[in-house]
């Protein structure tokens, strides 16, 4: 991960929060891998936020760098306490996607298993509704 400072998170937070508010079609993979990154860029910048970390690749004494958590958004929703997990997403041919890695699913176009990959979206909605609460 490149170095970002937590205000920058925040700004970006809030810009992929528009895009997301602006679509009409939830199905697109465009719109699942904004919705992941959206998730992320919030989860992080509440966090560093918390720790009173300045930027992605610093920690202080008491915490790691909010990069060290890479794309693990459970790891950080822990971290944060908050009340949602995603779940994971399967594949017809029951392949297993594990929550980390479901970016990467939708931006290769892997095909997930309708209600499981609504599951999935459903969470990061949820998630998402959490952090929008959350002063950013």
């Amino acid at each position: 991960m490149i170095n970002i400072t937590q205000k920058e998170l925040e700004k970006v937070f809030r810009k992929h929060d528009r895009f997301l508010k602006s679509q009409e079609n939830t199905t697109l993979p465009a719109y699942k891998l904004i919705l992941f990154y959206t998730v992320e860029c919030g989860l992080k910048c509440i966090w560093m936020r918390n720790n009173n970390i300045k930027k992605t690749n610093r920690e202080n004494d008491d915490s790691i760098a909010a990069s060290q958590f890479k794309h693990d958004l459970n790891r950080l929703i822990n971290e944060l306490k908050l009340n949602k997990r995603i779940p994971k997403g399967y594949t017809k041919n029951k392949e297993k996607i594990e929550p980390h890695l479901l970016h990467q699913a939708w931006r290769y176009g892997k095909i997930l298993v309708e209600e499981e990959e609504k599951k999935c979206i459903e969470a990061l909605e949820c998630v998402l509704t959490q952090l929008r609460n959350m002063r950013h």
